[in-house]
């Protein structure tokens, strides 16, 4: 099974396993070459959930989720958090700062 992504696409490869161009040793082809050479290799990896292999695609905001809460009361605190600079507004662009 391939994984589509605007780069898969534009070089033509199934797999998002690349080689960057080094100082013009190497470039799109060569990565091409080795994302199709590693494509079966990479697919039974993600299949077997191998992470050592297989890319673990995450949000770089993870690590900031410490719990599940109802959206209402994460947008109340996210307002609460707000309104404090938000009425400070004002007085910052009159104090000349």
């Amino acid at each position: 099974m391939a994984i589509q992504t605007v780069l898969t696409e534009k070089l033509g490869i199934s797999a998002p396993v690349l080689l960057a161009p080094m100082g013009m040793v190497s470039g799109g082809k060569l990565a091409a070459a080795v994302a199709e050479q590693q494509k079966a290799s990479y697919a039974a990896a993600r299949d077997a959930g191998d992470v050592r292999v297989a890319a673990v695609i995450a949000g770089e905001a993870v690590d900031l989720v410490h719990a599940q809460q109802p959206a209402a009361d994460i947008l109340n605190a996210m307002v609460a958090q707000a309104e404090d600079p938000l009425l400070r507004g004002p007085a910052l662009l009159t104090s000349g700062r």
